[in-house]
């Protein structure tokens, strides 16, 4: 048997067709609009997986109602026989469970929910969490458990499970590190093209000091709880990129943190921003590229940003 990983950062399911047969594992991530295309086929998948309901594309849906709508399309089709993976952390997502045909599992950490009840969440794991990898991250520990449960459904034995996932390494542009340079570390998180992200990003560095390179284009969300994040964040500098939602997301922060406007820096590009960095950072601190935007303007992608801040953390590594 063989496992094909198709639809994340922009690769073509086309281009996987060939490598896939009826042995195949086919790991797909479904946008909105590929579930859109779903709905209109009345399709989803045998197995679905869930990992969180967030604001985001609400410059192309009517309301977030809608967007949460467009998202259901993974699991409204499925039969009885099918398996939906549900993050039992996200209130949003439980409400999901009047609408499962088939057999759900929970995941989480939540001890009021389903989740925390699931054997399969934590097999024999000590203490009942997930190895660390990376960073480790709330986020990203919550996010291994439907990978978790689905390889032990698959026979998998526990200790294979164990020693796998202690070699994962993050994905690239999600709290992706880029390197240290003088004592600063340098994290691409340029996945993050909507304020949560930016949000869970800030939450996985506890105290220390972050430099945050943040803006771009905006997608019509809310930046409110950006901002409490960032007044309770041990922010030593804000440098903004260029954008439309960067004067949104600025007047929203600034009337938050007293100080975010004494710490603010405005620049024109990436090199600019890492250089700015620079100057801000101190041994021991971390600058967080994590823009809670998206990046159309600037750059042809949310990947293409990511791929300009590493160019420029090796730039001034020379």
């Amino acid at each position: 048997e063989s496992v094909v990983v198709t639809g994340i950062e922009g690769t073509s399911p086309l281009e996987s067709l060939d490598q896939v047969d009826k042995k195949t594992w086919v790991v797909f991530e479904l946008s909105s609009w590929r579930l859109e295309a779903l709905r209109e086929h009345r399709i989803s998948p045998g197995v679905a997986v869930v990992t969180s309901l967030l604001r985001d594309h609400l410059n192309t849906y009517d309301s977030f109602e809608d967007y949460i709508k467009a998202k259901r399309a993974i699991i409204d089709f499925q039969e009885a026989g099918d398996l939906a993976v549900l993050n039992g952390d996200d209130k949003r997502v439980r409400e999901w469970k009047k609408y499962v045909k088939g057999e759900v599992i929970w995941y989480g950490f939540d001890s009021s929910t389903d989740a925390a009840s699931t054997p399969s969440n934590s097999p024999s794991f000590e203490g009942g969490d997930t190895p660390a990898f990376g960073l480790d991250a709330e986020h990203q520990r919550r996010n291994i458990r439907p990978g978790i449960i689905l390889v032990e459904r698959a026979g998998v034995n526990t200790e294979d499970i164990k020693q796998a996932v202690k070699k994962l390494k993050g994905l690239p542009h999600r709290l992706e590190l880029v390197g240290e340079i003088d004592g600063v570390t340098y994290i691409n998180d340029s996945a993050a093209t909507m304020p949560d992200a930016t949000i869970a990003a800030l939450k996985s560095f506890g105290d220390k000091d972050i430099v945050l390179i943040l803006g771009g284009s905006d997608k019509e969300l809310e930046f409110e709880e950006l901002g409490r994040a960032i007044n309770e964040a041990k922010m030593k500098g804000l440098i903004w990129l260029p954008g439309t939602a960067t004067k949104k997301m600025r007047e929203v922060i600034w009337k938050v943190r007293k100080d975010a406007r004494d710490i603010s820096y405005d620049v024109l590009d990436m090199e600019e921003a890492v250089r700015e960095a620079k100057k801000q950072a101190a041994p021991g601190d971390v600058v967080l590229l994590s823009s809670g935007a998206t990046s159309f303007g600037l750059f042809k992608h949310e990947f293409d940003r990511g791929d300009k801040f590493r160019e420029a953390v090796e730039e001034i590594a020379d």
